[in-house]
């Protein structure tokens, strides 16, 4: 099995992915700025290739926008929880909320995160409290502006290893234009019994982990 680079989204911290076999994110990971410069993942990904790379809700965003120098490094590439484009509208009032009440919309975020109460209770009793030391207001709030990039299709469309998946309760990226995002990649949309992060939801693990040891 190769080594999983993993690309997180905004307001997680890489210690919530840890139960996925084979991960591995460079030290930058774990800075909120993670998402400013390629470079520091393309040296990773050079250094420890070949790799696959697994991203995540803004994780895959910025994927498409670095995959022409990532590419060289890398074999099969999963995108989990991926959107097309988040409505600009939609971004500038959550940025409004966020400044005057960070600790508690990230919150709410996280829970909304989950459609499984006890994958919440997990997470909210082993990760909580990195993910908010991670994530201060101004990182956020520059996440946020990410967010309004647009997603580019024309690299992982000729992708040869890419497999989309998608939580069916997913209340975070809205599943219709996940599935025209599938069509635009040419890629069929996995479909799985999650929220909009399954990182700890055992089924999707297995399932993760069986499709690895098969696609070697």
């Amino acid at each position: 099995m190769r080594p999983l680079l993993i690309l997180p989204g905004w307001g997680f911290s890489p210690d919530c992915f840890q139960y996925s076999p084979g991960y591995r994110i460079p030290d930058v990971g774990y800075q909120s700025s993670w998402h400013q410069d390629p470079e520091p993942w393309v040296a990773y990904a050079r250094m420890h290739a070949p790799m696959d790379c697994l991203a995540f809700s803004m994780g895959g965003l910025m994927l498409s926008q670095w995959l022409p120098d990532l590419a060289p490094y890398l074999h099969h590439i999963y995108l989990v929880g991926v959107a097309p484009c988040y409505p600009k509208k939609s971004i500038t009032r959550f940025q409004k909320t966020m400044a005057k009440h960070p600790e508690s919309v990230l919150s709410t975020f996280h829970q909304t995160c989950f459609h499984n109460a006890q994958e919440y209770r997990q997470f909210h009793t082993y990760f909580h409290t990195q993910c908010h030391a991670m994530w201060p207001k101004e990182a956020l709030l520059a996440g946020l502006s990410v967010l309004t990039q647009s997603f580019q299709t024309s690299l992982l469309a000729e992708w040869p290893n890419l497999t989309l998946y998608h939580g069916q309760y997913d209340a975070i990226a809205p599943i219709q234009e996940t599935r025209g995002l599938a069509a635009a990649l040419n890629t069929e949309l996995q479909l799985i019994n999650t929220g909009h992060f399954p990182f700890l939801n055992t089924d999707f693990q297995h399932q993760l982990c069986r499709h690895r040891n098969t696609h070697v």
